[in-house]
This record gives C-alpha cells, sequence and structure tokens, in this order.
C-alpha cells in the first residue's frame, strides 16, 4: 500500500521533466530548422548567382527587390534546392565542354581563274578572289 501511495507523488515530478525535455527538443529543433533554412537560403542565393554568371538568367529576371538583398524571385524560391544544384552543376558541364567550330571546306580558284587574277593588281586581285570564293560557297 505504501508504494501506491508513492506513485502518484512521482508521475507529476515525471510528468513535468518529461515536459521539460520536450520543451527542450522542440527548441532544439526550432534552432535546427532555422539554421537549415538560413543555409539552403544562403546556397540557393549562391545557385541563381551562378545561373546569371553562367548566362542562363538575367540579373533583371533572377533577382527581385533592392539590388542590396538580393532576392530570388518566387519561381527560383519555389524549384526545388536539388533540381537548382542539378540545373546549375549541367550549365557548368555544358560551358565547360570545347565548342569545335564546324570544319571549313576548302575553297579555291580554278586554273582559269588564278591565270586572271594573275593579270590585276595587289588590290583587284584580292576583291577577285574574294568574291569568286564567296560565289562558290554560295553554290555549295
Amino acid at each position: 500500500p505504501d508504494a501506491l501511495a508513492d506513485t502518484p507523488d512521482e508521475e507529476p515530478e515525471d510528468e513535468m521533466a518529461t515536459k521539460r525535455e520536450l520543451r527542450a527538443l522542440r527548441a532544439r529543433l526550432d534552432v535546427l530548422e532555422g539554421e537549415r533554412a538560413e543555409a539552403e537560403s544562403a546556397e540557393r542565393r549562391l545557385l541563381v548567382g551562378d545561373l546569371v554568371r553562367l548566362g542562363a538568367e538575367t540579373p533583371a529576371t533572377a533577382w527581385r527587390g533592392d539590388p542590396a538583398q538580393r532576392a530570388p524571385v518566387a519561381r527560383l524560391l519555389c524549384e526545388p534546392i536539388a533540381e537548382l544544384r542539378s540545373r546549375v552543376a549541367t550549365l557548368r558541364t555544358a560551358r565547360s565542354a570545347p565548342v569545335a567550330p564546324p570544319a571549313a571546306r576548302a575553297v579555291t580558284l580554278t586554273a582559269a581563274e588564278e591565270a586572271q587574277a594573275a593579270k590585276l593588281s595587289p588590290e583587284a586581285r584580292k576583291r577577285f578572289v574574294a568574291l569568286r570564293l564567296a560565289r562558290r560557297a554560295e553554290r555549295d
């Protein structure tokens, strides 16, 4: 019987300790969520800046409000951070790949055109050759 009498006194104390622990855990969770949101916001601003530097966005389409605040526009705020990371990574890869110009076809003068060009002054020869090569390139 004495053991039962002690139990009601201990339960409120245990409940109070549990409630204190729960409040402490909730407070810690709020701090962690705030830190995560702050870190994600900073990363999002960097990624949006990368989009501008990579030419995928212009400053006018990427940022809103005061330039000192650098707040991304709503559509970039709503884009999941993982997709934004992926898009920036893809653009970086695409921009770093060298682009080779198409191979130019060799266009030359015929023997008769060469003979004709040899009779001209240097300035006239230059214009003659440029004109003939341009016409030939248009046909081909």
